[in-house]
């Protein structure tokens, strides 16, 4: 029995198994150049959240543009059977001033901010590291189609952040004496972490439903001071333009 007869056989007998999403051939334009030119490119495909019959396609890469270097992603929607592209949308991830090759992932979220329109989320994310201390940052942006076979990025979200210190040396040489190395101040910063979560707020312009970040910030003490965790809530709240989404 030839695999597409199998195939039929299995969807007539349960006509709603989902199969996975494969990748699309039609992306190649976009990311073969850059692979061919030595460009690290973090690609990630799978079903679109909420839909049965879309899959989402994501890539994401760094360039070096004069003296600094932009992080660039590429989002597409395509056909799951046809896997024929339905939207994409190229654009360069703001907010970004330092990192090594980023990676990307297709949140698992259908966000429903409109009766009409589902946007679905791109995490990328990106770090840096020195000899003396350490970032790693997360951002989440929305997407949903607009007009024609275009895709558009609404929202862009810092949604998990962390700060860190790294080489401290011995800790008896510094908590005191007369020759304290200076590299002593490594020990006493302290680490800082940031977690976002999203929730879909009410309804408000054109039916667009306000999107909110509740963020929990947590400072953990010095290797030298060992003071008590500390931790911090705040909420943002973005609204609908006519555009995009804007902070309130």
């Amino acid at each position: 029995m030839k695999i597409t007869e199998i195939l039929a056989l299995i969807l007539l007998l349960n006509p709603y198994v989902v199969f996975a999403c494969d990748r699309p051939r039609f992306v190649d334009s976009v990311v073969a150049p850059l692979k061919a030119s030595g460009v690290v490119v973090d690609e990630k495909h799978r079903q679109q959240p909420g839909q049965d019959t879309t899959c989402v396609y994501a890539a994401t890469w760094r360039e070096n543009h004069l003296d600094h270097e932009k992080l660039w992603s590429y989002i597409a929607t395509y056909s799951k059977t046809e896997m024929k592209k339905i939207a994409d949308l190229r654009y360069e991830i703001p907010n970004v001033t330092m990192y090594w090759d980023p990676t990307i992932q297709i949140d698992p979220t259908n966000f429903k901010i409109h009766p009409d329109k589902e946007a679905f989320g791109i995490r990328v994310s990106w770090g840096f590291m020195s000899g003396t201390f350490g970032v790693n940052d997360e951002q989440l942006d929305l997407i949903f189609p607009a007009d024609g076979a275009t895709l558009r990025s609404v929202l862009s979200l810092p949604i998990n952040s962390e700060h860190y210190p790294r080489g401290c040396p011995g800790l008896d040489q510094c908590k005191g004496g007369e020759r304290r190395p200076a590299t002593c101040e490594l020990c006493e910063e302290e680490t800082a972490r940031m977690q976002g979560i999203v929730i879909i707020g009410e309804s408000t312009l054109m039916g667009y439903h306000d999107i909110i970040i509740n963020l929990t910030n947590t400072t953990i003490s010095s290797e030298i001071s060992k003071h008590p965790e500390k931790k911090s809530q705040s909420t943002s709240r973005y609204r609908w333009d006519g555009e995009k989404y804007v902070t309130q």
